[in-house]
């Protein structure tokens, strides 16, 4: 019985609050975890990816989109961002929840 092992890479730009409570937690067996802060080569790791968790950016779903890196969304600033939503769900590259707990499970 072979056991489903996964990487994760999350990336936290200059948020040093949340790169020091993500370093802190205890994610399980089975899935490896690395913690970055602000990364200059943000392309290469959306090219080594499967799938990109993110908020609704206009600005990552553009590099996300040319390195056909699909998007799992959990969050957008009302106004602004709301239409990338739809626009990236239309266009069959990525799906949201509001509830980031569920992303996991967002087929």
């Amino acid at each position: 019985d072979q056991k489903k092992s996964s990487q994760l890479v999350v990336v936290c730009g200059n948020n040093q609050q949340a790169k020091q409570a993500l370093e802190g937690k205890s994610w399980g067996s089975g899935v490896s975890v690395h913690v970055k802060g602000f990364v200059e080569n943000m392309d290469e790791w959306m090219r080594a990816s499967d799938v990109l968790v993110t908020k609704a950016g206009p600005g990552t779903i553009a590099e996300a989109s040319i390195c056909g890196l699909p998007c799992l969304m959990f969050s957008y600033l009302p106004g602004q961002e709301a239409g990338n939503i739809p626009y990236v769900e239309e266009a069959g590259f990525g799906k949201y929840s509001g509830q980031p707990d569920n992303i996991p499970y967002v087929e």
